[in-house]
């Protein structure tokens, strides 16, 4: 009977991606002059893992790469090797390749770089073609072979056998040559020891677990030139190619265009050190992310039919129906509680995006001469994974942004009077129904002046009494750049144009603040989810919007008082000694029939990116959750809107852009002044 492993082709690759991850993190974070044991430990098994479900699935290229890796590790773990800078140089460039064979693999990119596969494979060879220590004297300095039958107690018994491998990896590394059929518990074992020489200990750690007299101890033949891939520890490799325990799989169809990678020289033997990787009892399950979709696009529906009942409900005679009403509120409850529940599983902390910064500026540091220290911070601020998918790249360009622009080399920080090492910090929190990601350094920051001759070189409308704010927002236009010169990383001004329009089609803001000679600091706001949100229903005119309830500071009517005009145009209201540009939505969308006596509306006090301002509404309709259906999807982005949602009744009603209203409401009141 055929066994169809497609189905577990994505836990392979969100495991090795996982490990990747893993891998980096821990060789940019060991010191290479005295590296951990247990990093190094670690390490290995990560890679000793990616191989051996590699080879399982078929994905040769990437079971030879992991080989390398792993024999270049072990070395390094049994200290063999002293690891060197070197080194950690060429595991990281084949984590690189290892993530492009992955990608394609996946089916998400082309076929990877067969040359790139070969150098990386070369560099890592090269890295462990250092003279190993010479082995103890009074032994077999090549190792072992061990022959023996398995006590019939032990033959019977994985946990036991797997046992053994585990006894045996204590005194050295040990691969499996032959075993006997499953069905033969009186076979015999034949495996290789290196790394031990002193036949006694081998006895006394197999004392347990052979048949009396049948174990025999012979010196190991030396090994030949080429290594093989090897299964893990009690695997067979049947005539097809597969694992003994594995049937061969189907290809995916994306591997198609995949070059194939040429066979080892040598035919493959089974082996593997420290016995085979056993399966965790863990409490934890992976899931598709397409499920958890669906499971978010059911709960949605159940927003809307909850909604639904309830507008039905409030025309019912609530003498009439206390218990309809009474399971209303049950339902409104669940629904809820259902709702965070479902949320919560698609929440990832920001470490995913934040992990791969340490790497990216060590690497561009260095080519760019500079000493970089970088400072991470809330990195387990958790947040929607779509959202978490597409703010890496934002992110990335700030961050080379800062490096390439913004810190200064050491001689110039000098002459400047500050330390030779810049500091950039990354940092995530919480705030209201968002998360804040600021991107800061302590560089040269921006010169006004510099920014404003660019600007009238490009023909733009700029004067001297320009805020910074608004000076500062011109470096998101496309094309504008402040760069002396074209470099690898920037100055062809493309990049913060398309961050702010990444940012934007997720619903959220982005603000710079510089001050020059200090630094820059880039401050985002993302919602948490891009799937359901808390709401107060606003009516104007005929219309009705929904405001994000996360952004809404108190509502309240004003008295002539406090209402100002500044400059005859802007109008703003003062609250409690504090003046707030006023946003009247019937004007601002032309909507008929909306109240225009400013005594009579309401006033929504609303904050966004920092800043506050009042949203003028004919009235305060409810509070209610909303499921965000976006817009982008049939049209282009509309300014002032950032998503739609159904209401109970069924109607449409569109979900009010805080973020853009304020910042246009604070251009105005600042052009007017």
């Amino acid at each position: 009977m055929s066994f169809d492993m497609s189905q577990f082709y994505q836990v392979f690759f969100d495991e090795s991606e996982e490990h990747l991850a893993a891998i980096e993190a821990i060789l940019l974070r060991i010191d290479p002059a005295a590296p951990p044991a247990e990093g190094i430990a670690e390490i290995f098994r990560a890679a000793h893992s990616i191989k051996g479900s590699a080879a399982t699935f078929g994905f040769d290229d990437m079971a030879t790469l992991t080989h390398a890796m792993e024999n270049l590790l072990d070395r390094v773990r049994k200290g063999e090797l002293a690891l060197q800078r070197g080194m950690v140089e060429a595991v990281l460039a084949a984590c690189d390749v290892l993530r492009a064979q992955l990608d394609a693999h996946r089916g998400s990119a082309g076929a990877a770089d067969p040359q790139a596969a070969a150098v990386a494979l070369a560099r890592l060879q090269a890295c462990g073609e250092v003279p190993a220590a010479p082995p103890p004297q009074g032994g077999h300095g090549d190792g072992l072979e061990l022959n023996f039958v398995l006590s019939r107690v032990v033959a019977g018994s994985e946990v036991l056998i797997d046992s053994l491998f585990d006894a045996l990896g204590e005194l050295g590394e040990v691969r499996t040559l032959s075993r006997p059929p499953a069905d033969a518990a009186d076979g015999v074992w034949t495996l290789a020891l290196r790394g031990c020489a002193a036949e006694e200990r081998v006895r006394a750690a197999l004392d347990l677990f052979v048949e009396p007299g049948t174990l025999e101890i012979a010196a190991l033949a030396a090994p030949s030139a080429a290594a093989a891939m090897q299964p893990l520890p009690g695997e067979e490799i049947a005539a097809d190619g597969s694992y003994g325990f594995f049937l061969p799989a189907p290809q995916p169809a994306a591997l198609d265009d995949v070059p194939p990678v040429s066979p080892p020289a040598s035919p493959p033997v089974a082996a593997e050190e420290g016995g085979r990787e056993r399966t965790g009892t863990g409490h934890s399950i992976r899931v598709g992310v397409d499920k958890v979709d669906q499971m978010i696009n059911l709960v949605g529906e159940l927003v809307i039919t909850r909604s639904i009942l309830q507008e039905a409900a409030n025309v019912v005679d609530p003498a009439l129906a206390e218990r309809l009403l009474a399971g209303l509120g049950l339902l409104e409850r669940n629904t809820r509680e259902l709702q965070e529940s479902v949320m919560a599983i698609r929440m990832v902390p920001i470490s995913r995006v934040f992990s791969r910064f340490p790497r990216l500026v060590r690497e561009l540091a260095d080519s760019l001469g500079k000493e970089v220290e970088l400072v991470l911070a809330g990195e387990h601020t958790e947040l929607d994974k779509s959202v978490v998918e597409r703010v890496a790249d934002p992110l990335t360009h700030l961050v080379r942004n800062a490096l390439d622009h913004g810190l200064e080399g050491p001689q110039e920080r000098l002459a400047a009077g500050k330390a030779a090492r810049g500091r950039l910090s990354l940092s995530a929190r919480h705030e209201g129904g968002q998360i804040v990601i600021e991107v800061a350094d302590d560089g040269r920051g921006l010169d006004r002046q510099r920014v404003l001759a660019r600007a009238r070189a490009s023909a733009l409308p700029v004067d001297e009494g320009m805020s910074d704010a608004e000076l500062w927002q011109l470096l998101f236009l496309p094309g504008f750049s402040t760069a002396e010169s074209v470099s690898a990383l920037s100055g062809r001004g493309v990049g913060m144009d398309v961050v702010r329009h990444n940012v934007d089609a997720l619903g959220g803001s982005i603000e710079l603040d510089s001050v020059d000679g200090v630094g820059t600091r880039v401050v985002v706001r993302l919602p948490l989810t891009l799937a359901i949100m808390d709401g107060m229903t606003v009516a104007v005119g005929r219309e009705t919007y929904v405001l994000p309830l996360a952004q809404i500071v108190e509502s309240l009517q004003v008295d002539a008082e406090a209402v100002h005009r500044i400059g005859g145009v802007a109008r703003m209201i003062r609250v409690r000694g504090e003046y707030l540009p006023v946003v009247a939505l019937g004007e601002r969308f032309a909507v008929p029939g909306a109240e225009r006596d400013w005594l009579r509306a309401i006033m929504v006090l609303v904050e966004a990116g920092g800043r506050r301002a009042a949203l003028m509404v004919d009235a305060l309709l409810g509070q209610q959750q909303v499921v965000i259906k976006s817009l982008e999807t049939h049209y282009r982005r509309v300014h002032g809107f950032s998503a739609a949602t159904i209401l109970g009744n069924g109607e449409v009603a569109l979900i009010v852009d805080v973020g853009a209203l304020v910042d246009a409401s604070r251009v105005q009141a600042e052009l007017a002044a």
